[in-house]
């Protein structure tokens, strides 16, 4: 239908004034309408195919309550028409079509610049956006009131030059195909009300400019049509939402300028800015951004998530908040792209387990951001690839993971790949990586990945910007595999465990490879594995961690040609698990194996040394399985340590522990307490032996503190409660025993299940005590102790009973047997008491009396007839020699070299072994040169087979030497040289006297290790440095020169120098000469060639390590000078120090002593005491009577009054007050000059320590 209205008035309507719907047209000629309540005139069509048209001539529309004109579906022709006093002149919703012809008047509207686009009412748009050069004067822009859409199957096409302008909260959505194609001239833009940049003061509210979070967002989402294209678009302001918060996961789409979700979309030439959050964010969509600026947002430039794909093409990503991109489970392409200015250039995060991939053609630039090399990690999930620094855009080659949650995981069902050369940080102690899908780090030994701390620049650098600093154990939580199907191949783990159970890896229920990794300066252990865990770790470093190097709980393990060294605890901890060691170092522990519950492993071939107790620990609580023999164990380890600090040691009811013949337990303190079965069955001449940890008779000297014997009660002993069955004592030998109640050596409680035969106890309080109990107890040795046998409350053990079992019992200064309960009485028939004459029974109480017998005292109610008249043999515990060798030297053999080998070699038996004979021989390809033994070996005649007569070997010696070798031209594959250690047939020997060693042929090329450290550099004190360096590659590395620099960044122009303390002050090794450039501030030390180890033909070289020293002073009045004296201190000790003084002058010179002492295994120097004296002194030529003030009693400070240039001295006393001793300490001792006197005629003649002068 149509309608001709003309020359009307419509006025004072209660809705629309003039309403044009579905398919009908209008011709509205000279007609006011005036004071509507909704709109002055309104065409509603059907569709935006059946639209409704109307054209409007010469009217006047005005004083309506909304819009002037509104359209929706509606063609509409304006021609010299007045739209005045209305809320806007002109409103849209849905498609719309609007010409004119430049006659039209509009003002007195409240916005007269803007044409309303609705969303309230049929909330969608489509059709064509003119610019503003075809729109009714002023009207420059569209003000979206509300957010429509453009359905599934519409296009919106925007013209160059249109403004959308966005009121607050309001967006636009795009679920069909957006066509926004400006110029350069005349851009398309998307912003805010507020913004008067573009389209003027819309709001009417005076000078203002947007702010992020104005409005809503564009977006575009599912398109069933064509793709979305973006040219020349400005899109500011955007993000509403994200002000004053973080940004979470379930309401991503409320809080960024664009978001894209499901789309193809391609933008060009845009700019994207000041959003209150991401500027562009991509859902599960398909983007190309060529030559688009994404700026100044308040989160990412560009943020992708949900298997998007987005390639950028010559963009800059500048100055944003957070990062340039953040990529979540999406595919991004590089090429060309500028990202500056912004915190990370890229973040990676896998919120869905898929992964990153990451493409680039190697032309970005990246640089002025926070941390220009680091990729963040960001999320609570992580999965796909890590990509190595060969595949990042450079300079990026460290990830970091942050802070704002507890750590990353590796989804179940999910795998996570990391490539060679990959750096992890993190940042908080209580961020680890948790893995329940798979992990596979593989790196190279030239490219290993490290895991590692966020302040740790050894490895990638300064990545937090915070200067020269390195990693501490427990910076970052560490990583934690719980799946299966993990490897771990040349990966660095360090300064982990700030999560429990602190660890560096943890490992739980399953079984992961690890090979060629280091784990190092964790907090607790290097590696923990527990819950059935069972581990194949080869080639592996477990060093430097706080506890021990690795730790087994309930699991088991297969550890082959590691290295376990320098962990403060022990190498190996485990804990009702099994494991086996195999060509392994394991040295510098506090122990080298520590043992808890069920004890079972097995060894081959493994190097141990310097640890601070070459013996197995056992560790208070449950015990069960098996202890092993010295034949048994891997030298030179020969004993057990246990330690029970906590507790008892025992073997819990229905557990049984077995000790082998030979065994030898030491025992720091408390008990071993049986609840279940003990077997010690020994042999005659290799008894098992229990004992104080301080008894250097058998297994050496424990403890380490020189040579000394245990003392009666120095631990409590071995007890047996009422539910101890089928336990036996035979061939053993307990001692030192009683330090407990109460105080036996061999406490038996409430059971009868019990045989001690043949064994010899001795020093204690009581040998044996009976409580209830009636153990057999036969042919054994009981002296030495204060009461040989104790009985009370029924007690009745049989001891001896017949001249087949006699014991000798004797020397027991108390008692040799004793009953308290007259109820009883015990069988002691049989028996030798010291003496012909019996024992000494001077009771004359039942059943015996004997007097005048010399022996050790009954007491009554011990039948001791029939005694023995003479000893019989136990006493005699008979050893045999016990020689044993360890073959090490190199695994790498240059052909045409030379190879050293190192024979460790002794005898741990307790006799001495006579004509000992040691071998050497050679694989074929290597010949014999020389050794440093001392000795005339006899060397065959192809020169392979070597052998030594050592002589004798005293009980407990060894001694090494190192023997070299010459390598022919043209060797391929493995070899390996054998050496064995014999004593002459008919002695028994109980180690294995062989070892082998495998080294491989290698190709010469030469690798150096360059170390430096020292103190930190402090104006106004002397600092000194050492540089260590090594060549330990497989080939010489010639004219080597090592360059010393200070960080220009870190010292202001004009400051950055060497200030040398005077001559000799640089220390270097022979043949190394040093020059420094004053003008470049450089020292250079000329090293000449430099081999490696495996071609180093003196002894002292193979040590490993030359050095140069340097050190430096900042030279003016108010220095310092120092002195540091060092050494090792083997365990912690309490100091003391006394200055005394006589004199109080009036002048002071400080003087401060702070204490320093080294840990067993750290580096780093601990600081014990930190006690400063201010201690007067005098002032060179000083006149004042006062310097003479004698001080009370009691002060000793040895220093005599001096006048004018004579020479001065005081003297400091330190000595250590504790019971422990200390083999060496370092004392600094710092003199502090007043800076207000003149020093200028002070000489310091010297410092002389122990007889010593140094100057």
């Amino acid at each position: 239908s149509s309608l001709n209205i003309s020359s009307s008035t419509v006025e004072r309507s209660a809705g629309e004034g003039i309403c044009v719907c579905d398919r009908a047209s209008a011709r509205i000629e000279g007609v006011t309408v005036k004071d509507s309540s909704r709109n002055g005139i309104s065409l509603f069509g059907r569709s935006d195919v059946e639209k409704a048209r109307a054209d409007i001539i010469g009217c006047t529309v005005q004083d309506s309550d909304e819009d002037g004109i509104h359209i929706e579906n509606g063609i509409v022709s304006l021609r010299g028409t007045i739209i005045s006093n209305n809320s806007f002149p002109i409103g849209i919703g849905s498609a719309f079509s609007l010409s004119h012809d430049g006659t039209n008047t509009i003002s007195g509207n409240e916005c007269d610049g803007a044409i309303e686009v609705k969303g309230q009412v049929v909330n969608w748009i489509s059709g064509v956006f003119p610019g503003p050069d075809s729109l009714p004067q002023p009207i420059q822009v569209y003000l979206f009131t509300g957010s429509p859409e453009v359905p599934d199957g519409k296009e919106l096409v925007i013209q160059p030059g249109a403004i959308f302008k966005f009121n607050e909260g309001c967006g636009l959505k795009v679920a069909g195909t957006l066509r926004a194609v400006g110029t350069s001239d005349s851009p398309i833009v998307f912003t805010s009300y507020r913004d008067d940049e573009y389209g003027g003061d819309t709001n009417g509210d005076g000078p203002s400019r947007g702010q992020p979070g104005d409005w809503d967002k564009l977006f575009l989402g599912e398109t069933m049509g064509g793709e979305s294209q973006l040219d020349h678009v400005i899109i500011r302001y955007g993000g509403s939402g994200a002000l004053g918060g973080n940004i979470q996961a379930s309401v991503f789409s409320n809080y960024h300028s664009t978001q894209l979700d499901q789309t193809t979309t391609t933008f060009d030439n845009c700019v994207i800015e000041f959003s209150a959050a991401d500027g562009l964010v991509s859902d599960n969509s398909l983007l190309t951004l060529r030559n688009v600026e994404i700026r100044r947002n308040n989160g990412d430039g560009l943020r992708m998530r949900d298997n998007s794909r987005v390639v950028l093409e010559g963009c800059s990503i500048h100055d944003n908040l957070k990062n340039g991109v953040h990529v979540d489970d999406s595919e991004l392409t590089l090429n060309g792209n500028t990202i500056s200015g912004n915190t990370y250039p890229l973040s990676f995060e896998m919120s869905r387990g898929i992964g990153v991939i990451l493409n680039h053609d190697g032309n970005n630039t990246i640089s002025g951001n926070t941390y220009d090399d680091v990729v963040e990690i960001r999320g609570e999930s992580i999965a796909g690839t890590l990509y190595g620094p060969d595949n990042l855009p450079p300079p990026l080659d460290t990830y970091v993971v942050g802070i704002d949650h507890r750590g990353v995981r590796v989804p179940q069902g999910t795998a996570l790949n990391v490539e060679p050369g990959v750096v992890i940080k993190f940042k908080s102690g209580i961020v680890s990586l948790s893995v329940y899908g798979s992990l596979t780090a593989v790196g190279t030994e030239d490219k290993p990945i490290t895991f590692t701390s966020y302040k740790d620049d050894e490895h990638g650098g300064d990545t937090n910007g915070d200067g020269p600093s390195h990693g501490e154990p427990g910076d970052w939580g560490g990583i934690r595999i719980y799946g299966d199907n993990s490897v771990l191949d040349h990966v660095l783990v360090l300064y982990g465990g700030g999560t429990s159970p602190r660890s560096g890896l943890l490992v739980e229920g399953t079984s992961p490879q690890i090979s060629g990794s280091i784990f190092r300066h964790n907090r607790g252990d290097g590696i923990v594995a527990r819950s059935g865990a069972n581990l194949n770790v080869s080639g592996c470093q477990m060093l430097d961690n706080e506890k021990n190097g690795l730790a087994l709980y309930d699991s088991s393990a297969q550890i082959v040609s590691s290295s376990l060294s320098n962990n403060s605890e022990a190498g190996i901890y485990a804990e009702d698990s099994e494991f086996r060691i195999s060509h392994c170092n394991i040295f510098g522990n506090g122990y080298p194996i520590h043992l808890r519950g069920e004890m079972n492993f097995s060894h081959e071939l493994n190097a141990i040394s310097h640890n601070t107790y070459e013996v197995v620990l056992v560790t208070a609580g449950p015990i069960s399985g098996t202890v092993y023999s010295p034949s048994n164990l891997p030298p030179p380890i020969s004993s057990y340590l246990v330690d029970p600090s906590w507790g008892s040691a025992y073997v819990p009811e229905g557990k049984s522990l077995s000790i082998e013949p030979g065994a030898i337990l030491k025992f720091k303190s408390g008990w071993l307490e049986v609840r279940g079965t003990l077997r010690a069955i020994g042999d005659e001449g290799n008894e098992i032996i229990f004992t104080s940890y301080r008894d250097d008779e058998f297994g050496g000297d424990t403890n380490g503190d020189g040579p000394s014997q245990g003392q009666p009660r120095d631990w409590a002993g071995i007890k047996f409660r009422d539910t101890s069955t089928g336990s036996e004592l035979r061939n053993v030998v307990i001692r030192y025993g009683g330090g407990a109640s109460p105080y036996g050596s061999l406490t038996v409680i409430g059971t009868d299940d019990l045989t001690v035969e043949r064994c010899m106890i001795t020093r204690s309080k009581y040998g044996v005590y009976c409580d209830g109990a009636s153990p057999v107890i036969r042919g054994c040795l009981i002296t030495g102790n204060e009461v040989g046998i104790y009985c009370r409350n029924g007690a009745l053990p049989l001891i001896g009973g017949s001249a087949e079992f006699q014991n000798d019992i004797f020397d027991n200064s108390g008692y040799g047997v004793r009953n308290l309960d007259p109820g009883v009485t015990v069988n002691a028939r049989f028996n030798y008491w010291g003496d012909p004459s019996g024992p000494h029974d001077p009771s004359d109480g039942p059943p015996l009396h004997n007097p005048d017998g010399e022996g050790d005292e009954v007491s009554d109610y011990v039948d001791y007839s029939s005694w023995a008249s003479a000893p019989g043999e136990m006493g005699k515990l008979r050893r045999s020699p016990d020689v044993w060798v360890i073959l090490q030297g190199d695994t790498a053999i240059v052909p045409g070299g030379t190879v050293c080998y190192y024979l460790w070699f002794g005898n741990r038996g307790q006799v001495s072994a006579e004509d000992v004979v040691l071998q050497l021989r050679l694989p074929e390809g290597l010949t014999y040169r020389r050794d440093a033994s001392g000795l005339s070996p006899s060397v065959s005649a192809d020169s392979r087979t070597i052998t030594w007569n050592l002589g004798t070997l005293a009980p407990w010696e060894e001694s090494d030497f190192f023997v070299y070798a010459s390598a022919e031209e043209g060797l391929m594959g493995t070899l390996t040289a054998e050496a064995e250690i014999s004593i002459p047939t008919g002695e028994r020997n109980l180690t294995n006297n062989s070892s082998s060693l495998d080294s491989y042929v290698v190709e010469p090329k030469p690798k150096i290790e360059l170390t430096i450290f020292g103190e930190r550099l402090r104006p106004g004190f002397v600092s000194e440095f050492t540089i260590f360096y090594t060549n330990v590659g497989t080939g010489p590395a010639y004219d080597v020169r090592i360059e010393v620099h200070l960080d220009d960044s870190r010292f202001p122009d004009g400051t950055r120098r060497f200030l040398f303390a005077g001559p000799g002050t640089v220390v270097t090794p022979d043949g190394v000469t040093w020059e420094y450039d004053d003008e470049r501030h450089v020292i250079t030390f000329y090293v000449g060639d430099l081999y490696p180890a495996s071609l180093e033909e003196e002894e002292e070289a193979r040590e490993g390590v030359r050095h140069a020293k340097l050190s430096q002073v900042f030279g003016v009045p108010g220095g310092v000078v120092r002195s540091m004296y060092g050494g090792i201190i083997k365990e912690a000790v309490k100091w003391g120090i006394e200055v005394h003084r006589r004199n109080q002058p009036c002048t002071p010179m400080g003087l401060v002593i702070p204490v320093f002492q080294r840990s067993p295994t750290a580096e780093a120097m601990l600081r014990l005491a930190d006690v400063p004296w201010e201690v007067p002194g005098h002032v060179v030529g000083s006149a004042d009577p006062n310097d003479k003030q004698v001080t009370p009693a009691g002060y000793d400070w040895r220093f005599g009054y001096v006048k004018g240039d004579r020479p001065f001295n005081y003297t400091i006393r330190f000595e250590n007050k504790a019971e422990a001793t200390a083999e060496a300490t370092y004392i600094t001792i710092e003199d502090h000059l007043d800076p207000n006197l003149d020093w200028s005629t002070l000489q310091i003649l010297g410092i002389q320590v122990g007889g010593r002068l140094y100057t």
